[in-house]
């Protein structure tokens, strides 16, 4: 038997990843497997790191794309549920709850903090290993610890100092994807008291916001480009420059389309597939972008998504 299906007996083999991301492309996983409970992700880990296979943790599969080859290892999409209410208006939170889950479940208990990433796809986790945020708020402000599986098997709990969060991005987000990183398991959260009425009220902005500006019915995996104006350390400021956006559509690149891979018309950061696009397709239409945007105005984006897999 295969020692990893042996560790793992509800793993699955040649999953296509394509149903499990926002962009909806992507290859095949030689091997995945959910893991709802921190223990079935510690295990999982754990599994592939004892039977020398690479590893890739998928949250709810925004800010990625895979490649057309698929994942050469384990994809382990992380699944874990678990929110505790602490005193002191703190929550611990498990890395896989989606961001709007734990917004409405603080609201309900009259706490705020995070109404400004309501609407935003990913899960707790990985809003703290890329510190999402807007110009109002990043989620690294209201981190007190982060408990982490270490690449030697060993839990470790760490302070905010240790994740260095800066604009879109922490220490683990800056780890090459070449190495093994360390896997957040739960993180503690501190939030605010405030009434139920005003929280439910900036939600409902929030959410009418982002219907009004963002392509939130196509297939993006959410924004592409940090805004090169924005401050880069943290906490973030608003930013001094033009947008990634403003940027795009200076130049003219809202217009390229590679295959059916386009820039949304409706916010042009964000790169649609309007179907039957492939993740090269989407690639190559990112690097077009870029090349516009630096031809036209000096300019030259950074990706705010990452690229999972092998590429040629």
């Amino acid at each position: 038997m295969n020692p990893l299906k042996k560790a793992l007996p509800a793993l699955q083999e040649n999953v296509a990843l394509r149903n499990f991301t926002t962009m909806k492309v992507g290859g095949v996983a030689d091997w995945f497997i959910e893991a709802k409970t921190v223990e079935e992700l510690v295990a999982a880990v754990r599994a592939a790191h004892n039977n020398k296979i690479p590893y890739f943790i998928l949250g709810n599969g925004s800010n990625i794309i895979f490649s057309d080859s698929g994942f050469p290892g384990l994809v382990i999409r992380n699944r874990t549920a678990s929110i505790a209410f602490t005193d002191k208006s703190q929550v611990i939170v498990d890395s896989g709850v989606l961001l709007a889950q734990l917004i409405l479940a603080a609201a309900s208990h009259n706490l705020s903090g995070l109404e400004a990433l309501f609407a935003t796809p990913g899960t707790v986790g990985g809003a703290v290993y890329g510190n999402a945020g807007t110009h109002q708020t990043a989620i690294g402000s209201l981190v007190r610890s982060v408990t982490l599986l270490r690449p030697d098997g060993k839990i470790v709990r760490v302070l905010p100092s240790w994740m260095r969060f800066k604009y879109r991005t922490s220490r683990l987000k800056e780890i090459s994807l070449s190495e093994p990183k360390p896997v957040i398991l739960t993180i503690r959260l501190q939030f605010a008291r405030a009434k139920f009425e005003d929280i439910q009220k900036r939600l409902a902005e929030v959410k009418a916001w982002r219907i009004a500006k963002q392509p939130l019915g196509e297939f993006t995996a959410g924004s592409t480009f940090r805004n090169p104006g924005a401050g880069h350390d943290f906490p973030e400021t608003e930013p001094s420059q033009q947008t990634s956006w403003s940027l795009i559509r200076q130049s003219g690149a809202h217009a390229l389309r590679v295959g059916d891979a386009t820039p949304s018309q409706k916010h042009a950061n964000f790169m649609t597939n309007r179907g039957k696009a492939t993740a090269r397709e989407i690639r190559d239409l990112i690097e077009k972008v870029k090349e516009r945007v630096r031809e036209k105005t000096g300019i030259t984006l950074t990706e705010e998504i990452e690229y999972i897999g092998h590429w040629e």
